[in-house]
């Protein structure tokens, strides 16, 4: 495994039942680390939980506390992402639907590609059905535009390079931040790997909060990216015909 700091970006947002066996698992991950949780206003006590987590253990230096006011899951990883010091970038839910345990895997993958995405699709896997189309129908538009194969457009379990997303000016506001991150990361053209992980999803009542309603914004991040992508490069064509 290697040497090199990881960064563990969790977002939460009224975790109070999940937030400190994710810690606990993180935690005991041997792979050297900082974990930064970005508490996006809750109101069921997580930030207190968290904050007494670190004290108890004395993980001052490990795991890092931080608030951010605006709503959004985009707006929480972009303020772990102003902080985080790390060469490997991982993004982990605050929740157990996605093991830590496969965060090692990640960054192992990392050492020799740029983007790294936990694939829920390799393997049958519990989800509505409206998220199970709402999935189908981007990854058939993104396969057809960009001539790949991805399997999962949704999945918030990924590693980066530091040197790669730092350059990635995201744009998104909520969960549509995924879709963001992978069309930026096909039209820089990195490497990409998917790795086999599991996920166990939860329900409603348990907490869950994106919705079919968030496959609309969704779509709409992959068109409005694509066409913001396509600015920056006219931009940049433009700068250097000048230069």
């Amino acid at each position: 495994m290697t040497d090199s700091l990881t960064s563990i970006i969790i977002p939460m947002f009224n975790e109070s039942s999940w937030i400190l066996r994710t810690l606990t698992l993180c935690c005991d991950l041997q792979i050297k680390k900082e974990i930064i949780v970005v508490d996006n206003n809750s109101s069921d006590g997580s930030h207190a939980l968290v904050e007494d987590f670190i004290k108890e253990r004395n993980l001052k230096r490990e795991v890092i506390l931080l608030s951010e006011e605006k709503k959004g899951k985009a707006n929480v990883v972009r303020k772990g992402l102003s902080v985080a010091k790390g060469e490997y970038i991982v993004f982990h839910d605050a929740d157990l639907e996605y093991d830590p345990r496969y965060i090692p895997q990640l960054v192992q993958e990392l050492r020799d590609c740029d983007v790294v995405i936990g694939c829920r699709n390799c393997r049958p896997y519990s989800i509505s059905l409206p998220a199970f189309i709402a999935n189908k129908v981007l990854l058939n538009m993104i396969q057809k535009k960009y001539l790949v194969h991805i399997s999962d457009i949704f999945t918030a379990q990924r590693g980066f390079k530091r040197s790669v997303i730092g350059g990635f000016p995201i744009t998104s506001e909520r969960f549509e931040i995924e879709t963001e991150l992978t069309i930026r990361a096909l039209e820089e053209g990195v490497k990409i790997k998917e790795i086999d992980v599991t996920y166990s999803p939860r329900s409603r009542d348990e907490g869950k909060k994106i919705g079919f309603n968030d496959f609309f914004l969704i779509l709409w991040k992959y068109y409005s990216v694509s066409r913001q992508i396509n600015l920056e490069k006219r931009q940049k064509l433009c700068e250097v015909e000048v230069s």
